[in-house]
């Protein structure tokens, strides 16, 4: 016997699912932006993530690749789909290792007041006992014509601090919002059909052609 779901619960599974795709849009659209919350100037990271199919950033220290996006997985190194930063031996190994996973990444401000974000990617794959973790400290260079990884340090062991400079990184000041129209107060007199004369009191305010005439 074949059960038919009723129309009412499929639709609300449909609805359910619509709203759930809409969030995640949502989540997506707003994932690489940050407001300091030091100094309230906003940065808008997204000319920083590298679409699919491009040439993540890179940088060579101490024997080792460092594949690096910003607010999204990369695609090269071999690490496992969700890296934010993959190392990759230049012995020619190729395995990969996960230093941190963009799916785990969140915002900080950038050390000692500076025009920048710091975004941190936890998660990466077990090192001693914990996850690596990697601190991408992203700084405002106007100088520069496009977004460079320029260092990268390990400290204390299995934590990398990699150096980005953009300008694309800059922060803004986010202009106040404008009041809306319905909390501005009117500057117009309000009309009301009570303070208009009606047809009937005109009448009767104005003298009769009888009564002038006597």
């Amino acid at each position: 016997m074949v059960r038919v779901r009723p129309p009412a619960a499929a639709l609300l599974a449909l609805c359910a699912a619509l709203l759930l795709v809409a969030a995640s849009s949502a989540l997506a659209d707003d994932s690489c932006s940050y407001e300091n919350p030091d100094n309230g100037l906003f940065y808008d990271l997204s000319k920083l993530v590298v679409p699919p199919g491009e040439e993540d950033y890179q940088f060579v220290s101490k024997g080792h690749r460092f594949w690096v996006n910003v607010c999204a997985p990369v695609t090269g190194g071999h690490c496992d789909a969700s890296a934010g930063v993959c190392q990759n031996s230049l012995s020619g190994s190729s395995a990969g290792v996960s230093c941190g996973s963009a799916d785990e990444a969140t915002f900080e401000p950038y050390p000692d007041g500076g025009d920048g974000v710091v975004l941190v990617y936890d998660g990466g794959d077990a090192c001693h006992g914990a996850p690596r973790l990697s601190y991408l400290y992203i700084a405002c260079n106007p100088e520069r014509t496009r977004t460079e990884l320029v260092g990268e340090t390990e400290s204390p062991q299995c934590v990398y601090r990699l150096q980005l400079e953009s300008p694309f990184a800059c922060g803004t000041v986010q202009p106040s919002p404008s009041p809306s129209s319905s909390s501005s107060p009117s500057l117009l007199p309000t009309w009301t059909p009570s303070s208009t004369p009606s047809a009937s009191s005109s009448a009767s305010s104005t003298p009769s052609s009888s009564a002038s005439s006597s």
